[in-house]
């Protein structure tokens, strides 16, 4: 991308004040830290929302900012928090309704800020009736996942079919799994890329430097080592939890951490049982910038996920945060990060995955990777790939 300072309006699938940021706020920031501008949209809501806290709180918040929907949130910045229904998109009333408080906000602000002829830059394909609007001079779909499987209660059937309107749109598509790329390809031969996710190298890092933290976090201290890590969402349709509760039970000696909270909705009866064992601590979500903080204090990271569907698009964020605080990682058979098999331990079964708990914690193995060789995989050196693939004229 030249030096001029461009415009782009960036589609996402999480709310810029998400507890963890993803490729979406990331992807935005890296924008401005090249003097360019954007404006946010936060989620348009891709299921149906339950009777829970968390999406009775966000309705609430949504309702909060009807009168001031676009806000400023640092130099360069804006976020823009529409209100509309986040459900029914297939209903000609709902898709109306969700135009017109989209459209004219989005065309008021374009004209004001002059964001003339903006790159769209989408998480989803929701935001198609939307183009004319804003007549932007390229769109980039950032395909990040399998958005047809990605969380239960989606019209996945509305989705695929949006999707691939939505990559014939595409001037480019950026794909963070081979899967995905593959996928995409068959549609858009030329114009799809694989650019695999990455992690904020430098405050991982951290979790490598005794100096940064000397003394570990109190809700650590009760917990005896060896300690295994999981961080993320404690989620049913990602997690192997009867692989986890196995391994628990098989080895008691091993001390598990879960940083993240559980899916809100779900009612999973083995994680109930899990949360029952001695050797499995619940931590909670902890605010991003101390992550590292804990990740200092453990012994191996895991990667426990089903082998489904959804998940066989899915790079997972946080294997590179794990290696990046200097963890052994145990996975399963992930196939988005295959091309990285000699960076971590690979387990299918409960029997393997004991056999490389074992491997690590008793036998002292480890894989450990140095700093300078994944470096390279940090959001700012992917972003400049991404920025080079989209000015370049040529097709891959």
């Amino acid at each position: 991308m030249n030096d001029n300072k461009r415009s782009v309006v960036l589609f996402a699938t999480a709310d810029w004040n998400a507890p963890y940021w993803t490729n979406k706020q990331h992807t935005a920031v890296e924008f401005v830290k090249r003097g360019h501008q954007v404006l946010y949209v936060e989620s348009v809501g891709l299921r149906r929302p339950g009777a829970n806290v968390k999406d009775l709180s966000r309705i609430f918040s949504r309702l909060t900012k009807l009168f001031q929907m676009i806000r400023k949130e640092r130099e360069g910045l804006w976020v823009f928090s529409p209100f509309v229904l986040p459900f029914a998109h297939r209903n000609f009333f709902v898709r109306g309704f969700n135009h017109l408080m989209m459209a004219l906000p989005l065309k008021v602000f374009c004209w004001v800020k002059k964001f003339n002829k903006p790159i769209i830059w989408t998480y989803h394909p929701l935001m198609l009736d939307l183009i004319e609007s804003i007549e932007p001079s390229k769109i980039v779909y950032h395909n990040v996942d399998n958005l047809s499987q990605a969380v239960p209660g989606m019209d996945s059937e509305l989705i695929l079919c949006l999707e691939e309107k939505l990559i014939r749109v595409s001037d480019r598509i950026f794909n963070t799994s081979l899967t995905l790329h593959d996928r995409v390809s068959k549609i858009a031969s030329g114009r799809s890329y694989y650019f695999g996710n990455v992690a904020d190298i430098e405050m991982f890092s951290k979790a490598r430097r005794n100096s940064d933290f000397q003394k570990q976090p109190d809700d650590l201290e009760r917990i005896p080592e060896p300690r295994v890590v999981y961080l993320g969402v404690l989620s049913d349709f990602k997690l192997n939890l009867d692989l986890i509760d196995k391994v628990l039970q098989l080895r008691p000696e091993y001390n598990w951490c879960f940083i993240g909270e559980e899916r809100e909705g779900q009612v999973d009866t083995t994680l109930q049982r899990i949360k029952t064992r001695k050797n499995a601590h619940f931590l909670g979500r902890k605010p991003y910038s101390e992550i590292p903080k804990y990740l200092r204090y453990m012994s191996v990271a895991t990667l426990p996920t089903q082998i489904n569907d959804y998940t066989k698009s899915m790079f997972p964020m946080k294997f590179f945060e794990y290696l990046a605080a200097g963890l052994d990682v145990i996975s399963t058979p992930l196939p988005a990060i295959q091309e990285h098999r000699q960076k971590y331990f690979e387990a299918s079964t409960v029997e393997e995955f004991i056999e490389a708990l074992d491997s690590t914690l008793k036998l002292g193995e480890s894989r450990k990777v140095e700093i300078k060789d994944i470096e390279s995989y940090s959001w700012t050196n992917r972003m400049d790939r991404m920025l080079k693939a989209l000015e370049s004229n040529q097709e891959t």
